[in-house]
């Protein structure tokens, strides 16, 4: 990932000629998720549950027409 929010490299995501993905994006946004119910609360009552989550997307090669779109949450994080 680069910090202008574009990948560089990336998984194979084609087996038989060995393409990498032909670039892609990222993103980090904050997504509101309803929580499950716990004992003694109803739908209404219940929280919602922020989190972080981060979103990839990866052209996949050659034809570049397809987008292969990973997301999920952050569980973790380590700035230095």
């Amino acid at each position: 990932f680069r910090v202008d929010g574009t990948t560089m490299g990336g998984p194979i995501l084609n087996a038989e000629f060995r393409h990498k993905a032909a670039g892609g994006t990222w993103n980090m946004f904050q997504a509101v998720r309803k929580s499950t119910r716990e004992e003694g609360q109803d739908a209404e009552t219940a929280p919602p549950i922020t989190q972080t989550r981060l979103r990839v997307r990866l052209l996949v090669p050659p034809e570049k027409e397809k987008v292969l779109v990973m997301e999920g949450e952050v569980t973790r994080m380590k700035f230095p």
